[in-house]
């Protein structure tokens, strides 16, 4: 059986001094390498997401325990975001292992999460700060449309759970009591993005961490269950992005083979663990 879990949140907060409200911090927490799951990126081109015909909306919308219709070869425009989205994720890895304290230390970041928060965070952005995050992106041949749709696709493929597997993406957006986002931002949100919409006291940290915690483990079916670890007063807003997989090898590994051995942790260190093993035609 294998089990993984994910998580990553972007906490925006605000300062309202001078031209309004701006970003003073974004932190973010990032687990769970996704990055071959760029490759599953998919839209269609040039539809106006107000003027969909009533086969693309079974497309995306039907069932969650139907099965996903074929493409049939439709155009190659789909896999979009996949390039894009590779980049980034290499010239991220190439910024933080530039770093001096990186240096013979293991990088471990869901570059997917990352691509996938900004474009969320796109959502309620305009002019040059749209611009900026789709610069950073690679996005910027593409319309926020397309972004939006490509997500949209990706995600309602990923929720196909099948007899072996169950892989669920989804997110939270904890509100500041009192603070009132944009309704379009909302349910794009949700439509999009899978992003759920609450209300917690950040006043409150303790209280407010408990809140999304419990949040995050009802999502995840409790297999996470204290993600986060502390919050600022000043918070606004707080979104987390979770994923839960659980799955079954398609040969799996004998019990009787598996033995210890050394794993280098890098140059200076290795430590003792258990190594899986399978022998015969087709291992490897």
């Amino acid at each position: 059986m294998l089990h993984h879990r994910a998580g990553a949140d972007w906490t925006r907060q605000y300062d309202d001094t001078a031209g309004g409200k701006m970003w003073r911090k974004i932190q973010c927490c990032l687990t769970f390498a996704l990055l071959l799951m760029v490759a599953l990126a998919d839209l269609h081109e040039g539809h106006d997401h107000g003027e969909h015909s009533a086969d693309h909306h079974h497309h995306l919308h039907h069932g969650k325990d139907e099965p996903h219709p074929s493409h049939n070869g439709e155009d190659d425009s789909c896999h979009k975001l996949s390039p894009h989205n590779a980049d980034f994720a290499f010239a991220l890895y190439h910024k933080l292992s530039s770093h001096a304290d990186a240096k013979g230390k293991n990088i471990f970041f869901s570059p997917l999460s990352i691509s996938m928060a900004l474009s969320m965070l796109a959502l309620g952005a305009k002019g040059e700060t749209h611009s900026q995050i789709f610069s950073t992106l690679g996005y910027s041949s593409l319309t926020e449309d397309q972004v939006n749709e490509a997500y949209e696709h990706l995600l309602h493929m990923l929720d196909h759970s099948q007899e072996a597997m169950l892989l669920e993406t989804g997110g939270g957006l904890a509100v500041r009591e009192g603070f009132k986002p944009v309704d379009k931002f909302l349910k794009d949100l949700q439509h999009f993005y899978h992003g759920e919409a609450f209300s917690v006291d950040f006043s409150k940290p303790e209280v407010a961490v408990e809140e999304i915690n419990k949040f995050i483990a009802k999502k995840t079916k409790d297999t996470i269950t204290d993600m986060v670890k502390n919050l600022e007063p000043n918070t606004t807003m707080h979104y987390r992005l979770n994923s839960i997989f659980l799955g079954k090898w398609e040969k799996p590994f004998e019990v009787k083979h598996t033995h210890k051995a050394d794993f280098h942790v890098d140059e200076n260190t290795k430590v003792t663990v258990d190594m899986m093993e399978r022998t015969g035609q087709g291992s490897g």
